[in-house]
């Protein structure tokens, strides 16, 4: 033995300290979660069976909790329901001996409508005093077994008003292998008179029943719940695989006088609690292994064992190697932020010759790049610029020529107040227009501008058209690309409207829809485009009625200038006119 130990002692010298350190405290700590384990082991079978005993009857009593806030949602939706001037006037009549047919279908409509709308109730059934009145079904081939009320076994005449709930009723045909549902019973009460008229049914699905009780907790012990009536017999349980072994052992426990015992089922041991309450028993049975695995997963002092072993290790392998590896792992998280696109300089010192020479590299490197990136930014601005400037030039040219064509005819045909007219709203549009170099500009003067524009296209074509805008108020003063309405409008005019119809109306509707958001709709009743027209339009291609650079230079303006703040949308059919939509978000305003 003491040869193989100075064996062991001789090769444990020869290992690293960096290897020694880590080696030492993982053996340490497994030694101490050895002794851990098996004092909490200990520690909790002794406690696991009141944990268990605690946890489910105070599962059993948020149970019965939900059940009481059931039955008095149930009791809410009744006094809705025969609050109701229809439900209470069809009641009176019939207590009167009087029918009205279009009272009793409105009755009928109001049911289904609250049915639909109330998740809790199935079903609903209004009797007067004699017969049935009034009902609405989401259960098909369901049907009370009596026409008349007084055929119930639970008929009472001397009835006060209040509510019974019968968690086990058989009052109806259904389905065979539907489970027994839940009637909700109340006798109605004449609004005015106080004398009792009807009476009111409500049925509740098991269904809701079992979604109801079944609580989702991932901390919650598994476990089987089941609820029996009065009578003894299992309701329903939230798995059905276990409902009769469920109630032969609840049976027995009620007859024993027990609230709790231990007992097996399907190979597990399970702790069944019992709760009665004025609408049954309640019942739990929690699986006593699942309970103990989770109690053990859940111990505090297995936590803390586990956090400083992990502590103690890393703290030993980084106390050793961080001299080392420090600067490198600075390198690498560098590196990392240069692939997501963040060029920053490393700002350390290494005392490692070769490392601080990789560093004093990498710096240079970053900083090249940096130039070259703000270089490549400011050309593409440039770009960027240009390309709006130029896109913004082409817009409306034409429009110069044809106005300056139109106010020569004016004068050789000697109309010079027309003239006159043409050429100060064609100053006027112009003067916004150059608006001191700004691209954005307000709703307000963007509508001024389009307005002195449709001014003169009106005189230039007669007025074969109407225009009508729409705007938000509130968002006048809210700033929007220059010549983002005009262009719009004139490709209105211009290939939908001029020599197609002389009765043309071009609409324009501005909201908010949003904190910061705007939406556009231009709308005509032109010729319209077909597919392949509007194909080539977004293209800025010639189609068959011009070439419509107009809209294809103001939606790439606007992709350029708003980017993703920007969604637009085009509806058109042939003959059918065209709608325009564009949303904008916008900055800088509230």
């Amino acid at each position: 033995m003491r040869k193989w130990f100075n064996i062991y002692k001789n090769k444990f010298r020869k290992i690293s300290i960096s290897a020694k350190i880590p080696l030492v405290m993982t053996m340490g700590a497994a030694l101490i979660m050895v002794l851990f384990l098996n004092f909490t082991q200990y520690y909790n079978s002794i406690s696991l069976y009141e944990k268990v005993e605690d946890a489910s009857m105070t599962y059993l009593e948020s149970i019965e909790k939900l059940i009481d806030n059931m039955v008095g949602t149930l009791d809410s939706y009744s006094r809705i329901c025969f609050s109701n001037a229809s439900v209470q006037e069809v009641l009176e009549k019939r207590a009167n001996d009087q029918m009205d047919f279009n009272l009793q279908d409105d009755v009928n409509n109001y049911l289904s409508e609250l049915v639909a709308n109330i998740k809790q109730v199935e079903s609903i059934y209004i009797y007067s005093n004699e017969e049935l009145v009034a009902s609405a079904d989401l259960v098909a081939q369901h049907f009370p077994k009596h026409r008349s009320v007084r055929n119930f076994e639970w008929y009472d005449e001397k009835e006060t008003g209040e509510y019974d709930v019968d968690f086990s009723c058989e009052d109806f045909y259904t389905n065979k292998d539907r489970m027994t549902e839940i009637c909700f019973r109340r006798p109605i009460r004449s609004m005015n008179t106080f004398k009792q008229i009807g009476y009111l049914l409500m049925t509740v699905s098991p269904d809701v029943l079992r979604d109801l009780l079944v609580i989702e907790d991932v901390d919650k012990y598994e476990s089987i719940f089941g609820m029996m009536n009065d009578q003894r017999k299992m309701i329903v349980t939230s798995d059905e695989a276990y409902s009769v072994q469920m109630q032969e052992i609840g049976n027995r426990m009620i007859e024993d006088g027990q609230t709790m015992t231990m007992r097996s089922m399907e190979g597990q041991r399970y702790m069944f609690c019992i709760l009665q309450s004025e609408y049954g028993y309640y019942m739990d049975a929690i699986s006593v292994d699942d309970a103990y695995q989770r109690d053990s997963q859940r111990n505090m002092m297995e936590i803390i064992l586990v956090i400083l072993q992990m502590a103690a290790t890393l703290f030993g392998i980084v106390l050793i190697s961080r001299w080392y590896t420090w600067p490198i792992r600075k390198m690498m998280e560098a590196m990392s932020e240069v692939q997501k696109g963040n060029f920053k300089p490393l700002n350390m010192e290494s005392g490692h010759y070769e490392i601080q020479e990789l560093i004093n590299v990498y710096n240079e490197m970053i900083g090249t790049i940096n130039e070259l990136i703000e270089q490549t930014k400011e050309a593409e601005r440039l770009k960027g610029r240009a390309d709006l400037k130029a896109l913004t030039a082409q817009i409306n040219p034409h429009f110069l020529y044809n106005t300056f064509d139109s106010i020569k005819s004016l004068f050789v045909l000697k109309r010079y107040e027309d003239a006159y007219r043409m050429m100060d709203a064609l100053s006027r549009f112009y003067k916004i227009n150059l608006s001191k170099g700004d691209d954005f500009i307000t709703i307000e003067k963007n509508l001024s501008m389009l307005k002195s524009y449709v001014d003169i296209q009106q005189m230039r074509f007669g007025g074969e058209f109407q225009y009508i805008a729409n705007v938000d108020p509130d968002i006048l003063q809210w700033k929007i690309l220059k010549l983002t309405l005009q262009p719009l409008v004139e490709n209105a005019i211009n290939h939908g409207i001029h020599g197609y119809t002389t009765k043309g109306v071009i609409e324009l509707d501005i909201v908010r829809v949003g904190k910061q958001k705007i939406q556009i709709t231009l709308s005509d009743n032109g010729r319209g485009m077909s597919e392949e027209t509007l194909s080539k339009a977004l293209s800025g291609e010639e189609g068959e009625h011009g070439k419509s650079f107009g809209l294809f230079a103001t939606l790439s303006r606007l992709q350029y200038c708003y980017g993703d703040r920007m969604v637009w949308k085009i509806d058109s059919k042939e003959n059918c006119g065209t709608t325009i939509t564009i949303d904008l978000i916008l900055e800088g305003v509230r």
